[in-house]
């Protein structure tokens, strides 16, 4: 016994013994810890690391991986468990999204959505076809039929974009529909008060018979009278609005 009295006579019942693989020096009811150091205080007892090493400091990181670096379960930015993502571009918290053709979209693409064709098919066959036209989904106070130029549609979140339409607003036409007795869409010749090409006719206008024709009065080859005038066939000048006549604030050179 660690208290044994040689020189006593009758057992008190007060002796004790060390447990295994402590001495007496450690004290009563001393007992040793995995890490083999024996005293009386549970509470400082070693314990085992997440890697199984008695007394060991590795410790899990904030994903859960012992000994890990919190990388394997950090967002694109970067931050354990984080939720930011990457978009379809692959940049992280980016805008750009699938848009309903299945494209990548927005964002830093420079692409823009997919758009319904004027006969109701997402980026269907007549997209690119007949004449530019302001697109896209209508809000509250903002249509994109609202806006007749290429900059008002896009100050307004609008895409300018041929979606089929011909110049008689018919899905799929072919400009035919609403010609004018001189072959123009849209045009203002009609019966005698039409002015041919001769340079014939009652209408102090100047009328462009064929749309790729020229009108303005500034063409060297077509006079001021009418009636003297020869038709000029050539590009200098176009009929930028194809109403088939004469506007001098449209003509340019």
């Amino acid at each position: 016994a660690c208290n044994f009295d040689e020189s006593a006579t009758v057992d008190d019942g007060s002796c004790w013994f060390v447990n295994t693989g402590c001495s007496c020096e450690a004290g009563q009811d001393a007992v040793i810890d995995i890490c083999g150091v024996c005293d009386t205080d549970p509470e400082n007892d070693c314990t085992v690391d997440c890697a199984g090493m008695p007394g060991g400091t590795t410790v899990e990181d904030e994903c859960g991986v012992c000994g890990g670096d919190s990388s394997s379960c950090a967002d694109c930015a970067g931050t354990p468990n984080g939720d930011a993502v990457e978009d379809c571009n692959d940049v992280c918290e980016g805008s750009a999204y699938s848009d309903q053709c299945g494209d990548c979209v927005g964002g830093t693409t420079n692409e823009i959505p997919c758009q319904r064709d004027c006969a109701g098919f997402w980026g269907g066959d007549l997209i690119g076809q007949g004449v530019y036209e302001c697109v896209g989904t209508a809000d509250e106070g903002n249509d994109p039929s609202d806006h007749d130029s290429e900059d008002d549609c896009g100050d307004a979140g609008f895409f300018w974009m041929q979606i089929g339409n011909d110049l008689c607003d018919v899905c799929g036409g072919d400009d035919s529909s609403c010609e004018d007795d001189c072959g123009n869409p849209n045009g203002e010749c009609f019966g005698t008060d039409c002015i041919f090409c001769d340079g014939s006719g009652s209408e102090e206008d100047f009328v462009d018979c064929n749309p790729e024709g020229t009108i303005c009065q500034e063409d060297p080859d077509w006079s001021s009278d009418l009636g003297d005038g020869d038709w000029n066939p050539g590009e200098e000048y176009i009929d930028e609005n194809n109403n088939g006549k004469y506007d001098a604030e449209l003509c340019d050179a």
